[in-house]
């Protein structure tokens, strides 16, 4: 029986599909040539960007970016997700550049884009509002992401946003976890993850 199955296998071609960094770009240029709206217009940059990083080419998809932000940037009240999206693309192909001004700048915009279109208690919201203070946490401002932890959680709480809360809560202890045994007070940890 195994061998009937192997020999059935055999000879047959496997086909695998792929669109390259050619035919995003021709996406995108299309959606221009027709004034596409802001939503499709990002969706577009984003496939391009995406496919341009994964390639290494990542000069060239912080230019689709950009470009991009300079074109939907405002566009944040009418598209809060797809803005926040594009900024937070941005901000990670910028981190990895080593751009840190434009790193926390586009995190502070991707939380922006949400607040200018979201009420204040959506979960994306408040997690916007977690990802500047990592930010915040990832440039050496550990005291400032700390206090933005806890004062997310507590929002979060009172929103009845329980698994927001509980991931800034995590992000408040981790703050507190030691590098090194001994150097941090337990005692923080607690406090955090009890909070």
């Amino acid at each position: 029986r195994d061998g009937a199955t192997k020999q059935e296998g055999r000879g047959r071609d496997i086909v695998v599909t792929a669109r390259s960094e050619a035919d995003y770009a021709a996406d995108l240029a299309a959606c221009l040539a027709r004034q596409c709206p802001t939503d499709q217009d990002i969706a577009a940059s984003l496939a391009l960007a995406e496919t341009q990083f994964i390639a290494g080419n990542y000069h060239a998809a912080r230019t689709t970016l950009s470009a991009s932000i300079r074109r939907n940037g405002r566009q944040g009240r009418q598209f809060p997700v797809d803005v926040s999206d594009l900024y937070r693309a941005n901000a990670r192909v910028a981190a990895h550049l080593g751009e840190t001004n434009d790193f926390r700048w586009s995190t502070i915009n991707s939380r922006d884009a949400l607040a200018a279109g979201l009420p204040a208690d959506d979960p994306r919201v408040l997690t916007g509002e977690i990802e500047v203070a990592d930010s915040r946490k990832r440039l050496g401002f550990v005291e400032e992401a700390r206090r933005a932890y806890a004062d997310i959680a507590a929002r979060a709480t009172g929103a009845r946003q329980p698994r927001v809360a509980a991931f800034a809560r995590l992000r408040l202890a981790m703050v507190d976890l030691p590098a090194h045994s001994g150097n941090q007070s337990g005692g923080r940890i607690d406090a955090a993850l009890a909070s």
